[in-house]
């Protein structure tokens, strides 16, 4: 935290010296964003690119909620060049923020719809980048791909766990129920083509 009071980083890692090392450097690149992004130049003009990337920053670690985000990207009055990626990425993710802190997930048809808007985002290539959203993302990716039968989108949310999880032996038995689950999903399409 700095001397706000605000979270300058979240650990999310190994815990260990090289998973605490990489916390540490996130929090010293958020300080150094912050310095850029609030300090005028000379001549009293702001660094708009550092300004939106301490905009970002902040959202992503919980300083500054969704909407006063989207209000405050708005303020722009131009989003540079080099940073409409970023801002576009940004969009994404707090759209999916939005989703899954807007639906009550007990209610069954809220979670359905969820899962379909969830699911349109992926097929519209909108994939969140946020660390706190890609999880759950992929997590309603796959539920939604099983029950709709959509081997392409569940394979994909199956690699992205594949990937997060690595090697770990923890993960075996799962991974092996979700491929025979892929594997009836994919003939379950290939079915469907059939008839």
């Amino acid at each position: 935290m700095d001397e706000e009071g605000n979270v300058i980083a979240k650990h999310r890692g190994s815990q260990d010296a090289v998973g605490f090392k990489k916390t540490i450097a996130k929090g010293t690149e958020f300080i150094d964003v912050k310095t850029k992004a609030t300090n005028s130049d000379k001549v009293g003009k702001f660094d708009v690119s550092m300004q939106i990337k301490y905009l970002i920053a902040r959202w992503e670690l919980g300083n500054t909620n969704t909407k006063d985000a989207k209000k405050e990207l708005d303020e722009f009055k131009s989003i540079p060049k080099s940073e409409e990626k970023i801002v576009n990425e940004f969009k994404i993710n707090m759209k999916a923020n939005s989703i899954f802190k807007d639906t009550n997930w007990k209610d069954k048809d809220a979670a359905e719809d969820a899962q379909k808007e969830l699911y349109k985002m992926y097929k519209d290539e909108q994939i969140p980048t946020s660390e706190g959203d890609l999880s759950p993302f992929w997590n309603q990716i796959m539920t939604y791909a099983e029950k709709e039968i959509h081997a392409d989108a569940f394979e994909k949310a199956l690699n992205y766990y594949k990937e997060l999880a690595g090697s770990n032996p923890n993960f075996k038995k799962w991974f092996e129920d979700k491929e025979k689950v892929l594997i009836k999903l994919k003939k379950a399409e290939k079915e469907e083509k059939k008839d």
